[in-house]
């Protein structure tokens, strides 16, 4: 039997006569900085922002690293816990190079009326899709009081403007990335960096990189950005057509 526990990635672990940990962790293949700024050739912007499943053994950097609080999300046998590790994972993971899933910070929402414009991929969307494949494929029930919460990035706009790569607008596309790659480079100071920032705010560009599009911003207003800890049902990944869309969570 195999435990799983929810802390932002997945701990799981094995009950029996010599207990083991595992910590499944959903992330960018770079880093988030690598994921959300792109390398700038001319007026080429190059992207590496994959979004991968990585297993390590032990609880993933210590227990101290990640919140006070370990939810317990389910129970698995053996044979259940295999075919999340020799079956989802893997159809994940094997999708090519700037292929879906790639990261994406950024959560885009119009105020009124409210609507998604640009959803969010990152480590809590990861953890959602495996919860989602054990409860719908494998039949697993979640645990009585469980609830999925997660971070998000968000931040408002009243629409998004399509801009054509090498069109009229392409050449503002670049300087606004290059203002983002300088404002966050290592040897600024500190205040050089919130500066640079300031001066890039209210936002004006966003990539959507599992659309391949990239968007003008009309009508971000301040707060420009903020963090949203959010409730979430259980969802697959959405370009996933043998997947169920959703899984409200019943407790």
């Amino acid at each position: 039997m195999c435990t799983c526990a929810f802390v932002q990635s997945l701990s799981w672990i094995s009950v029996g006569a010599a207990p083991q940990n595992w910590t499944i962790e959903f992330d960018s293949v770079t880093n988030v900085l690598g994921a959300v700024l792109p390398k700038i050739e001319n007026e080429t912007l190059a992207w590496n922002n994959d979004a991968r499943y990585c297993v390590t053994p032990g609880i993933l950097w210590g227990e101290a690293h990640w919140s006070k609080m370990f939810d317990l999300a389910l129970q698995l046998t053996s044979s259940q816990a295999k075919e999340i590790f020799t079956q989802f994972i893997p159809s994940v993971n094997r999708t090519a190079h700037h292929n879906r899933p790639l990261y994406q910070l950024w959560r885009v929402v119009r105020r009124q009326p409210e609507e998604l414009l640009v959803k969010d991929i990152t480590c809590g969307d990861g953890i959602n899709w495996i919860l989602h494949f054990a409860t719908t494929k494998l039949g697993v029930s979640v645990t009585p009081g469980f609830e999925l919460k997660f971070t998000s990035i968000l931040f408002h706009a009243d629409r998004l403007n399509p801009v054509e790569v090498g069109g009229e607008q392409w050449p503002d596309v670049v300087k606004y990335f290059n203002g983002m790659i300088h404002a966050m480079e290592s040897n600024q100071t500190s205040l050089e960096r919130l500066l640079d920032v300031l001066h890039l705010m209210p936002i004006h560009f966003v990539y959507d990189g599992n659309a391949k599009a990239y968007f003008q911003v009309i009508g971000n207003h301040f707060p420009w950005l903020s963090a949203q800890y959010r409730s979430a049902n259980l969802e697959g990944p959405p370009w996933f057509d043998n997947y169920d869309k959703s899984a409200v969570v019943v407790v």
